[in-house]
């Protein structure tokens, strides 16, 4: 009974909703039935379910359980579930709370899904909830992370209609989206309106510039003449407004900042706030730049530059470091220089090995296969736990090698059958080909495991769990924490 009057409240609440979209013409009386069919199939589906029924399958049963569910699954980095979870809580008549869309666009923003923002964005005035910065923040670092840049420029527009004033972390997520779309103009006016704001550039403002520099399309001359220059004007500018001043504390910033600045340590760090030196920002974004241009010059420019500010460089900058010297080919100068850091006792991390790796393989040259094997190896002899994240790119990297002897892809794929890691199913099927290009025998061990894992999955079907049934069974907004 309860659920049926629940249903009722919510057909009404729907049609109350489109009667009141169609008079502010937003929606076409014409497009009325397309824009509700998907919500009011589920409402008939779900009123044909008994209470006890009901009860059982359902894994929230208000406004806070499902706001639990919702960070639970922004932990466990599963944003494509987000909106399946609000329409369920929709449907349930439960009414979201201001909070509530917290998550929800911190989850699109992290996993770059521009079309769901800005539908809880929709969502969000329909209600009648006023975005506030952390909203508009979140849009704006989306749209950069999608390449949306205009759009992130719109955005910031539209928060006049809210009596909002861009404030700096605004205005640096959105210097942050110019960098990641290589658009040094509109990075420059940005800026100018930064400075007549009355605020001052700070380290994330300058990492973003460096960006722009670096990913822009049409370079003219060397981009590492202004790279450089902007990095001069952040050391000249203020030491200890820009590096913190004391260099034995290291500044924590959080991991949804992390993503508004779009830094380029947000793969590396993965939350882990003290794993990289925050008062090298402007570091970590020029030896980036170093390493992606394949410059060793500018290496030892901004080396030398980071040595006279008399800072030791962290794992991150040994890592572009490392990866500057396997992009140019340097493949003998990168082992003895990781050599001399495994020994020197500082900490090591799979993420290291994991980037490296990943850069040996590109082009697939002998050496650099060769290389890649021998990292793989010293990790495993070090015992260091790869990432999910990093063991699937490096595996769908490795099958595409065209020749050799696939050592490298053979040895990731024995780790994912040792640790029983379950990766999608495009990067085994790009693996199966890879076996199949070195005419490997269906007796073969790796053969036969490869068929199983693919038998196991229907061809075709996306692999993501249906509609209020998370993971398959009965699922608690605690069971889904990582």
């Amino acid at each position: 009974m309860c659920s049926t009057l629940k249903l009722s409240g919510a057909c009404l609440l729907l049609q109350l909703l489109a009667h009141a979209l169609i008079c502010a013409g937003s929606l076409d009386p014409g497009d009325r039935s397309g824009y509700f069919k998907e919500r009011y199939e589920r409402m008939q589906l779900y009123s044909t379910i008994a209470p006890a029924d009901y009860e059982r399958r359902n894994y929230a049963k208000d406004v806070n359980q499902y706001t639990d569910v919702l960070y639970n699954l922004n932990n466990a980095n599963r944003p494509f579930l987000l909106r399946d979870v609000y329409d369920d809580m929709i449907l349930d008549g439960i009414q979201p709370h201001s909070d509530t869309f917290v998550p929800l666009l911190v989850g699109c923003m992290k996993g770059s899904r521009l079309q769901d923002a800005f539908y809880f964005y929709d969502e969000m005035k329909c209600m009648g909830y006023v975005p506030d910065d952390l909203a508009f923040n979140c849009l704006v670092a989306t749209c950069g992370r999608c390449r949306q840049q205009r759009r992130a420029f719109q955005v910031v527009e539209e928060m006049k209609d809210f009596n909002l004033r861009p404030k700096m972390k605004t205005l640096t997520a959105l210097l942050g989206a110019c960098g990641a779309a290589g658009m040094p103009k509109e990075a420059a006016g940005v800026v100018q309106r930064i400075t007549e704001s009355g605020l001052t550039l700070n380290k994330y403002c300058y990492a973003a510039l460096i960006a722009a520099e670096k990913n822009q399309l049409l370079k003219r001359g060397d981009p590492f003449e202004k790279i450089i220059e902007i990095l001069n004007q952040a050391r000249s500018w203020s030491s200890n407004e820009l590096f913190g001043g004391d260099r034995e504390r290291t500044e924590n910033v959080d991991e949804i900042d992390e993503y508004i600045y779009c830094l380029p340590t947000i793969d590396f760090v993965r939350g882990r706030g003290n794993l990289v030196d925050r008062k090298l920002t402007v570091y970590h974004a020029a030896l980036c730049a170093c390493a992606d241009l394949k410059s060793t010059a500018a290496l030892r420019i901004v080396v030398e530059m980071l040595k006279q500010d008399g800072y030791q460089p962290d794992i991150f900058c040994v890592a572009q470091i490392l990866r500057c010297h396997i992009a140019c080919k340097e493949f003998g100068v990168a082992m003895k220089a990781l050599t001399g850091y495994l020994n020197s006792g500082r900490p090591t991390r799979s993420e290291l090995f994991a980037i490296l790796i990943l850069e040996a393989m590109r082009g697939f040259s002998v050496d650099g296969m060769d290389m890649a094997k021998k990292l793989l190896q010293e990790m495993l002899k070090k015992g260091l736990p790869l990432v999910n994240k990093f063991h699937g790119d490096l595996l769908e990297l490795a099958s595409q090698e065209p020749g050799g002897d696939y050592s490298v892809a053979n040895l990731l794929f024995d780790l994912m059958q040792k640790r029983k890691v379950s990766l999608p199913r495009r990067i085994v099927d790009s693996y199966l080909r890879g076996l199949q290009r070195r005419d490997v025998p269906e007796g073969d061990p790796r053969m036969t495991q490869v068929r199983e894992f693919l038998n196991r999955r229907t061809p075709g079907r996306v692999e993501r769990p249906p509609r209020r049934q998370l993971e398959g069974g009965e699922r608690g907004p605690k069971q889904l924490e990582s």
